[in-house]
């Protein structure tokens, strides 16, 4: 378990710069009503319209901003320390008494996701200086005029994005032993929800936009309507980068998610589910470098894995790949085999190959029935994946195993952190309740609060992977309820009338007329293209 974002700051100090501008001022706040239990807040402030830090440190926390934790956080002046000084000059124009002071553990710096605009795709990383840094202070001193500046920034916009570009190139280049975090926020605007909703205290931007246009001021504004508005509330940013900077992070570029799986093989269980063939889809498409996908599937109503394959592939959902990606069916080698049985029920010859060839395996096989018997639910999804896990441990080039959770599987708790909860039975228990075959009244016994077996079988597949996983690094991911998908591979496309489909079907029947519920409970749907982005790119992380 790692510390919540509070705790990474507890006892700790923070140094900031601007804290008198729009971002300045919801960073601070949200610091200082979020992570009360830090030491203290040295804010860099200088003397301005004849005023004093300490006169413009009471002006700033007068404002509206600040009224949320003026009325929960009693205490919160005695956290903030101001600092006399001024990042235009040298030394930032810190006393040599202040400067001993300051200590940081993180620098955070804010840039602007426009420093790179000659590029259309803009990566993780920082792009080379347009020019040489040592040239910076020559034309602070030379003061170029208009003329001169255009010849200087070439093709940016403008000044500003020129400035920011080098700012990010000067970093990189001279940040030494310093761990740095880059910010890239768009266009910041108000706020969304915190400290106030819809708070901002300036006309930029897209503010200026719209109150020019009520007002009637701006009839007209020419543009591109294929290109995108980008704004992001200021509370997003300040989340950003508050939780970035316990993070710790030194910025490098990583590979692309497809270069990860580039030249490798996958092994996937559950690809004929619905989550399992938008996953399957989304790699042939978007890794179509992987080397071979190996899947798991089982002879069915007389068919053998061959027919099955082939029927699988001439569902809608792998129209995009058919067109877009010609040779995508000599990428993937159907493996005769069933989660329920023992060893998965591979031949020697598929085990030895999936030992030395798989890099990668996504496990999301499952039985997903509520009303499912028990001991079914306990061989599928749980013993199924102490099958999967025991294959993994074989294999000699394995980076990770990824296995498909849920949500509810710890109903119990109001919050969910991000890690498994202990299992509510002894795991050595599982094998004599498959045996048992329990009926619904002595299910309810041994399930006790879970709202069904389905949610208590999840819970114990991911008590079994933490107990038994051993050297294997797993992944586990929680979706909630998996909808149809958002725009991949095609809009709104779903095969099942599971969850919120057959709610929306029985509804528009009017089969359907009360739904039971506490209007202040979430129904908490995701599109599966989203959990099978996510699900793709989690296994690049190589997480324990």
């Amino acid at each position: 378990m790692c510390q919540s974002i509070a705790e990474s700051y507890a006892g700790k100090s923070i140094f900031i710069t601007g804290s008198t501008g729009f971002l300045g001022k919801v960073l601070l706040e949200k610091i200082l009503y979020s992570c009360s239990d830090l030491k203290k807040v040295y804010i860099l402030l200088r003397g301005k319209r004849g005023l004093t830090i300490q006169e413009r440190l009471k002006t700033l926390l007068e404002l509206p901003v600040f009224s949320r934790v003026y009325r929960e956080k009693a205490k919160f002046c005695d956290k903030i320390e101001p600092i006399v000084g001024d990042v235009s000059q040298d030394g930032l124009g810190i006393s040599p008494e202040d400067r001993v002071t300051l200590i940081n553990e993180v620098l955070v710096h804010v840039s602007t996701a426009y420093s790179n605009t000659h590029k259309i795709s803009i990566e993780e990383k920082v792009y080379p200086s347009p020019m040489p840094l040592s040239m910076v202070d020559h034309l602070i001193k030379e003061q170029p005029d208009e003329e001169r500046t255009k010849i200087i920034i070439k093709d940016e916009p403008n000044a500003y994005t020129f400035s920011k570009k080098l700012g990010e190139a000067l970093l990189a280049e001279k940040h030494g032993h310093v761990p740095v975090i880059i910010i890239r926020p768009s266009i910041v605007t108000a706020s969304l929800s915190e400290p106030l909703p819809g708070w901002i205290d300036n006309w930029n931007g897209a503010t200026g936009l719209i109150g020019s246009i009520s007002k009637g001021i701006l009839r007209v504004i020419p543009g591109n309507e294929g290109n995108v508005l980008d704004l992001i509330p200021v509370d997003y940013v300040v989340n950003l980068i508050i939780v970035a900077a316990t993070k710790k992070i030194l910025v490098e570029m990583c590979q692309s998610v497809a270069e990860c799986y580039a030249g490798k093989s996958i092994f996937i269980t559950g690809c004929t589910g619905f989550l399992g063939k938008v996953l399957l889809e989304k790699i042939l498409y978007s890794c179509s470098d992987v080397k071979k996908v190996y899947i798991l599937l089982r002879g069915k109503r007389g068919l053998t894995i061959q027919e099955r394959l082939k029927t699988l592939l001439e569902l809608p959902v792998f129209s995009r790949v058919y067109r877009e990606k010609a040779k995508f069916c000599d990428k993937i080698e159907p493996v005769v085999g069933d989660v329920s049985q023992d060893g998965l029920g591979i031949s020697p010859e598929d085990r030895v190959t999936l030992i030395n060839e798989v890099s990668y395996v996504f496990h999301s096989a499952a039985s997903i029935k509520f009303t499912e018997p028990l001991h079914d639910l306990l061989n599928v999804n749980v013993k199924g994946t102490e099958r999967v896990l025991s294959l993994c441990k074989c294999m000699k080039k394995l980076e990770v195993l990824v296995h498909v959770s849920t949500a509810y599987s710890n109903t119990h708790k109001i919050f969910i952190e991000e890690k498994v909860y202990p299992s509510p039975i002894p795991l050595s228990m599982i094998d004599h309740l498959i045996k048992e075959q329990p009926d619904e009244e002595r299910t309810k016994i041994i399930i006790k609060d879970e709202p069904n077996a389905y949610t208590f079988s999840k819970k114990l597949g991911e008590a079994l992977l933490a107990e038994k996983h051993g050297h294997v690094p797993v992944i586990i991911i929680r979706p909630s309820i998996v909808t149809a998908s958002l725009s991949e591979p095609l809009p709104g496309w779903i095969d099942n009338w599971n969850g919120a489909t057959g709610l929306i079907g029985s509804i528009s029947k009017g089969i359907l007329r009360v739904i039971p519920g506490n209007e202040g409970n979430v129904l908490d749907l995701i599109p599966v293209d989203y959990v099978v982005n996510l699900i793709i790119v989690a296994a690049t992380k190589k997480i324990l």
